[in-house]
């Protein structure tokens, strides 16, 4: 089963994104959002960042989290391979990225995210699988 796809959007990136449990659904979330900067098969997870966010609810929590892998990325050169999320409610989550910080020589970028947006947002039980829904601004 497809853990991500990414969705035509006009001028930015959508991606559905879907996991057995939330925490799988985070996990691919940030997969996907690895494969849109870069080819994740250059990144080394050599290396263990731990990532912790807040928020009010589910969808608020996918944000928060894609935000802070922007964030990571941008200022401080962070890219993940792998994810694990340790513990994960409707208010906050706690994760681990395993990478290492972005060489120019190994990792080309493929597309710069400036965020991720509200629009289209969602996080959702469908049937026994979670599914997600975030368009990123590019």
């Amino acid at each position: 089963m497809d853990h991500f796809r990414y969705l035509d959007h006009t001028g930015d990136l959508g991606m559905e994104i879907y996991g057995d449990t939330p925490e799988e659904l985070f996990e691919h979330a940030g997969e996907g959002f690895t494969h849109i900067i870069t080819d994740p098969s250059t990144v080394q997870a050599s290396t263990e960042l731990e990532i912790s966010v807040d928020a009010a609810d589910m969808e608020q929590l996918l944000i928060e989290w894609l935000t802070e892998l922007i964030y990571q990325f941008d200022a401080h050169g962070w890219l993940f391979r792998e994810y694990r999320i340790q513990s994960l409610d409707p208010g906050h989550l706690n994760g681990i990225g395993r990478g290492e910080r972005y060489n120019p020589t190994r990792h080309p970028i493929r597309t710069t995210v400036k965020g991720a947006t509200y629009h289209q947002l969602q996080v959702i039980r469908s049937g026994k699988r979670w599914k997600g829904r975030v368009i990123f601004d590019l």
